[in-house]
């Protein structure tokens, strides 16, 4: 899957400058996992903030290539600071 696939703003984007990275996440169907791990972090509220921002944004097709325990391991609250290290 390119990348290019999944660019939803940057300059001379036609979306609205009021929409922030996590609603763009939020529109497509193919971040629900990053979206999981985003609010398991707690940083939903740093990414409604104004950018810029560059994001990485893995989709739930790469994330599948991972063990689900992985997954299960770092959305544990135990586990946070560790999630934390790995989204920043």
């Amino acid at each position: 899957v390119a990348a290019a696939n999944y660019i939803v703003g940057g300059p001379g984007s036609t979306q609205q400058a009021t929409t922030d990275i996590l609603s763009l996440a939020e529109s497509s169907n193919n971040f629900t996992t990053l979206l999981s791990l985003v609010r398991a972090a707690g940083l939903e509220e740093t990414l409604k903030q104004q950018g810029p921002y560059t994001l990485f944004a893995p989709t739930d097709q790469a994330f599948a290539a991972l063990p689900p325990e992985t997954l299960q391991r770092l959305q544990q609250p135990e586990n946070k600071e560790t999630l934390l290290r790995v989204l920043r």
